[in-house]
């Protein structure tokens, strides 16, 4: 070891407190030149909480609110993404566009889970002249979405690459069918939420504009992705997709004009469409098509 070569030591215990005496003695030394080269003169400025020219108002150690912290980490996320930028501009040569497609993907990827996440909310908000939009209002919903695309891209990356190592349990596990799973619980809740979002904005007596905007709240944001991935939207591809958040949301409408609890309104509606929704995907039901002509 490095340290048995420097000191001589052979024995772990003697190395141990060797070791730590040495770190106590390279902090109190550091301590000691600080102090002894620092100036001693006082002044109102330095008697301030922070030395930025700014002053205090209130005591130096007031509680932040938890948002304060998420919207830090969210400028953390994009300075890492920035980092990523520099390796590919110092080696840009040896990586070629094969690094800026890698990067162009991971940017791609980001920007689709946040479409996903808010594409139906804003659609919803910009129909029912709720401006800004909550995405925009509530910058603790954008940085989930982030987080969470970014946490979906490391996971599905950690897979492949220690594919050879995972039990045999993962092996097996059907990544659609969880998918899926999820999938039609986001369906469900955002189907609702934008019908209650409509019902609180003072349009309970609209059911055409209530259902509309809470099947556009489940759906819009899935769309929204699809076309900007070059796809063919999946709710033209599932038949029973949208008619599952149209039920859904028009049994939440009627739920809540009930005498029925909000909570128990939620819930019932949620699981109607979850329950279609699953239920279309493990049957295979599919709405009458027209027959082909000739």
């Amino acid at each position: 070891m490095i340290t048995t070569a420097i000191f001589g030591i052979e024995n772990n215990g003697l190395l141990g407190i060797t070791a730590l005496l040495t770190g106590v003695a390279l902090v109190a030394l550091a301590l000691w030149i600080a102090k002894l080269i620092s100036p001693s003169s006082f002044n109102p400025q330095k008697g301030e909480a922070y030395e930025c020219g700014i002053p205090t108002r209130g005591e130096s150690m007031s509680q932040f609110k938890v948002g304060y912290y998420l919207f830090a980490i969210l400028f953390l996320m994009f300075d890492v993404e920035t980092v990523f930028l520099f390796p590919w501009a110092v080696r840009m040569r040896e990586l070629g566009v094969d690094g800026l497609l890698c990067i162009a993907v991971f940017f791609g990827i980001l920007v689709l889970g946040i479409v996903t996440a808010f594409g139906g909310g804003v659609i919803r908000d910009l129909l029912l002249g709720i401006t800004p939009p909550a995405m925009f209002s509530n910058h603790i919903f954008f940085l989930l979405a982030a987080l969470a695309s970014c946490a979906v891209f490391l996971a599905y990356r950690l897979l492949a690459v220690a594919r050879d190592k995972l039990p045999a349990c993962l092996l097996r596990l059907d990544y659609a069918g969880v998918l899926n799973f999820f999938d039609a619980i986001g369906l469900g809740v955002f189907s609702v939420s934008g019908v209650n979002v409509a019902l609180s904005g003072g349009f309970a007596d609209n059911p055409l504009l209530a259902v509309t905007v809470g099947v556009l709240t489940g759906i819009g944001g899935g769309m929204v992705r699809d076309l900007l991935n070059g796809e063919i939207p999946s709710v033209l591809r599932k038949n029973v997709y949208a008619l599952a958040a149209i039920l859904g949301a028009g049994a939440y409408y009627l739920l809540a004009h009930s005498a029925l609890p909000a909570f128990a309104s939620v819930l019932l509606a949620c699981s109607l469409t979850i329950g279609l929704r699953l239920a279309a995907t493990y049957f295979r039901w599919h709405l009458p098509r027209p027959n082909p002509r000739g």
